[in-house]
């Protein structure tokens, strides 16, 4: 349902009738919060609802009871038709229901009981209450529990918080812990209004209450308990300075739970400010298939809270401490026993539950305990709360600097003392917070110095506790004094070109000597120059020159070395073959001479190797020397000596005119051009002549007749070096004839 919140100093008008409507269905109504001086004007009437379930036949979950209180004036028995309403009476121990005569009131709580196959939606209508409400209570038996249960209610059309956050109910005379029936596990739920900073109850929702001794008290209600809320009661919220165990106890449709809690200014025994006690349903509003569990205070007093001094488990020892734990199961079933809350145990604890019964001890901070059982004895199950280690408290580092300070690349060791002496784990991890300044062995405590600055160095107990002890160290650079210093080149060699530069390194010892600077020098400028801070060596004509590394700390401390300054080779980056007589052809069995000229012209080596790429056609000698072996092309290589790589070559065609039976007659026939690219023309004064033209090979290629003038189309042959023979009878004439 809708919520309206009535602020302080505001009076909310209704014209008309006011209805806190309910839901089709179980859940929370409308509500009304004014939660100070605020006040509700209705010219109408006004009326809230609440539905009520009926007992679901053949469910495990019942829904047979439910507990109520008026929210309205003046509650009538004729508002429940069909219900069966009961109030309970504590001087008697039993619950009376009432009839159409009996009278009614706001805060104290009644049973209902519904009486019908369906649910009902009830609706009461009358002012709705506010302001400050108080309720007698009763205790009539000192010294029995059974006695002094009173059933009260939520007088207010909202929720309230009767826990810590709120200032919580004002209880006279009155136990701290709250009762509120469950009906869905048809078990009653403590709650304790000291422990608990938010503890709410519904609109409507009746809770009983235990008065402390033989005597009376009361139970008081204000607006500043009234929230906003849509649950119907919840606990939760538990005061910080509160150590708790919740333990659970399930089968396969129900679970509840006990708590046994460390407080304050409790108590071994029961406390009626912060204990809570078992409180059973009876057997009408009672599903014996839900298993309960309890502590059980002293020899009899059964508790759902049970709570102790805050030292006690700040004190106890390694035996540990036991406490008695109570089931009841009244049907044969497997059961579950777990830790639902560990709220605020130190992790040095471990929490055992012993069956006595079958002998056996299990930690349920690692594992349930399932077990079957029908009636369990009272002295079967045990809890015991166990120390299992002793934490740090304090720890005290020493160490061997003077004065707290160390040199660089020096060394420290660190020690230390931990209190209690018979902590359970007594190691620690060192650390420092600055890599770049120092180094620690993070188990052994040895402390290295790297470089200059402040380093703080931290031990940290290994056990857990978070304790740690830190100091803080200086780290100084001392003077290390140069004891030698030897020099070379940085690429290790011992000479250089003329006009070219050496890089000159020096090392110095020992290595972390505090001045590790020095100057060079030569001893003779006019063959190399060198910078003396950097070391760079420049060459400048041959000869040897002494070059000497000085430490600037002691002068005296010197290294020299020779360096040889020579004259640098100049490659081959040309060669150019042509033959002495600039011809390019040869015949069989003749010689050419080929020439190399060697560029630059002062290569320092310009002799060449010569060599043909086909030795079937020509052969050459070392002098450039070629003679001719068969008709072909041969190409000729001269290669420089100096492992440059450079080349020249040069083409030489091998011909025979022998191989065309040359019986030559010059100028028999004129032609041109020569070198020709298509069109040759050829000029006699004979007629009936032949031409024949051949490859280098000697093979015909092309042949006709031709008289007097003629045009010959060499377009389709390829470019080369040919001969062309023309004849008439037997007179003869051969020419070389070349195409582009």
């Amino acid at each position: 349902g809708t919520s309206v919140t009535i602020n302080d100093g505001i009076t909310l008008t209704v014209t008309g009738d006011a209805l806190l409507k309910s839901p089709s269905n179980a859940g929370m109504p409308g509500t009304v919060v004014i939660p100070g001086t605020g006040a509700l004007s209705v010219s109408g009437s006004s009326t809230i609802e609440r539905y009520i379930l009926t007992f679901p036949t053949g469910e495990p979950k019942v829904y047979k009871s439910h507990f109520y209180s008026s929210a309205t004036a003046f509650p009538s028995v004729t508002d429940f038709s069909g219900f069966w309403v009961g109030e309970y009476d504590e001087p008697n121990i039993e619950w009376d229901y009432l009839n159409s005569s009996s009278s009614m009131s706001i805060l104290k709580g009644y049973e209902l009981i519904n009486g019908g196959s369906a649910p009902s939606l009830l609706s009461f209508t009358g002012t709705f209450n506010t302001g400050d409400k108080s309720i007698d209570v009763t205790n009539f038996s000192d010294g029995d529990e059974t006695y002094g249960w009173n059933l009260v209610g939520n007088p207010y059309p909202s929720t309230i918080n009767i826990g810590t956050s709120t200032g919580g109910l004002t209880l006279s005379n009155v136990d701290g812990s709250v009762y509120v029936y469950d009906a869905e596990i048809t078990d009653y739920i403590t709650y304790n209004t000291l422990l608990s900073s938010e503890v709410l109850i519904a609109p409507m929702q009746a809770f009983f209450v235990h008065v402390s001794g033989n005597s009376t008290g009361s139970v008081g209600f204000s607006n500043s308990l009234r929230k906003t809320s849509a649950t119907n009661f919840k606990g939760d919220g538990n005061i910080l300075e509160m150590k708790k165990l919740s333990i659970n106890i399930a089968n396969d449709y129900y679970n509840t739970k006990t708590d046994i809690v460390f407080y304050g200014d409790a108590t071994e025994s029961f406390d009626s400010k912060y204990d809570g006690y078992k409180l059973f349903a009876p057997d009408w509003q009672r599903n014996d298939t839900v298993p309960e569990i309890y502590t059980i205070i002293g020899k009899s007093t059964l508790a759902s809270i049970n709570t102790y001094p805050i030292d006690t488990i700040d004190n106890i020892t390694i035996d540990g401490v036991l406490y008695n734990i109570g089931i009841k199961n009244e049907i044969s079933t497997t059961l579950t026993i777990s830790l639902e809350i560990v709220e605020n145990i130190p992790d040095n604890y471990d929490v055992f539950l012993i069956d006595n019964q079958e002998q056996k001890k299990v930690n349920l901070l690692e594992s349930n305990y399932v077990f079957s059982a029908h009636n369990v004895d009272e002295s079967r199950f045990q809890l015991q709360l166990y120390k299992n280690k002793t934490y740090v408290e304090s720890i005290s580092t020493l160490s061997d600097a003077i004065g707290d300070s160390v040199g660089v690349n020096n060394t420290l060791q660190f020690t230390y003392e931990i209190l209690p002496v018979d902590a359970t784990n007594k190691t620690v991890s060192w650390s420092v917070d600055s890599s770049t300044i120092a180094s620690i062995d993070a188990t052994t405590g040895l402390f290295s110095a790297i470089d200059e600055g402040i380093v703080e160095v931290t031990a940290t107990a290994n056990d857990g506790s978070g304790i740690v002890s830190t100091q803080t160290i200086s780290v100084y650079s001392p003077t290390v004094f140069v004891s030698e210093i030897v020099a070379s080149s940085e690429t290790g060699v011992d000479s250089v070109a003329i006009n070219s530069n050496l890089k000159m390194v020096a090392q110095v010892f020992p290595s972390n000597a505090t001045n590790q600077t020095y100057t060079w020098s030569v001893d003779n400028t006019e063959i190399a120059f060198i910078d003396v801070v950097t070391g760079a060596l420049s060459a400048k004509a041959e000869g040897i020159v002494e070059v000497t590394a000085i430490s600037n700390e002691n002068t005296s401390i010197t290294d020299k070395i020779l360096i040889k300054v020579y004259s640098p080779t100049v490659y081959v980056n040309t060669i150019i073959v042509e033959s002495d007589n600039m011809a390019d052809s040869v015949e069989i069995n003749s010689t050419l001479q080929l020439l190399a000229q060697v560029l630059p012209e002062n290569a320092s080596n310009s002799t060449v190797a010569w060599s043909v790429d086909n030795s079937d056609i020509a052969s050459i000698n070392s002098t450039g020397l070629l003679t001719g072996k068969s008709l072909g092309n041969v190409i000729v290589t001269a290669a420089a000596n100096d492992g440059s790589g450079i080349e020249g070559e040069f083409s030489i065609h091998i011909y025979n005119y022998t191989a065309i039976e040359s019986s030559r007659v010059n100028d028999m026939v004129k032609f041109y051009p020569n070198p020709v690219t298509n069109q040759l023309v050829l000029e006699t004064d004979l007629d009936n002549c032949n031409y024949k033209i051949y490859n280098n090979v000697g093979m015909v290629i092309l042949t006709d007749k031709f008289s007097y003038n003629t045009v010959i189309d060499l377009s389709n042959i390829e470019i080369g070096i040919y001969y062309i023979e023309f004849s008439q009878n037997e007179i003869k004439q051969v020419e070389i004839l070349i195409k582009e």
